[in-house]
């Protein structure tokens, strides 16, 4: 385990406690999302530029949450390998927000490229 992923480890530990109450229990907190994303916990990471990349979605996911790769200003070469790098580390669900609002972005590669 990583220092990335024990901090979340914790983060989600002091979170469940603020929702259930019950000091130093790590339980999954099920609701209709957690399930349908096959995640622990009802938490997501933001996508944010030059910061979300393989190495906090991986360890967000590896956490019991919802990790998410953000694109924006990034090209679809990147995309795919930080994918690749994501799934290398985690065998957890993540995302990748595509960031419609680039100029110069390729949506339909970027959406063959995810998809």
């Amino acid at each position: 385990m990583n220092i990335l992923t024990s901090v979340l480890n914790e983060i989600i530990c002091y979170l469940t406690l603020a929702i259930c109450g019950k000091k130093g229990v790590k339980k999954m907190i099920k609701t209709r999302i957690t399930e349908m994303l096959g995640i622990k916990y009802p938490i997501f990471q933001g996508a944010m530029g030059y910061i979300s990349d393989y190495h906090l979605v991986s360890a967000v996911s590896n956490a019991g949450g919802a990790g998410v790769i953000a694109t924006g200003g990034r090209d679809g070469a990147w995309t795919k390998e930080q994918i690749r790098l994501t799934k290398e580390l985690t065998d957890k669900p993540f995302g990748v927000n595509i960031a419609l609002s680039h100029r110069n972005l390729d949506i339909e590669r970027m959406i063959d490229i995810v998809c």
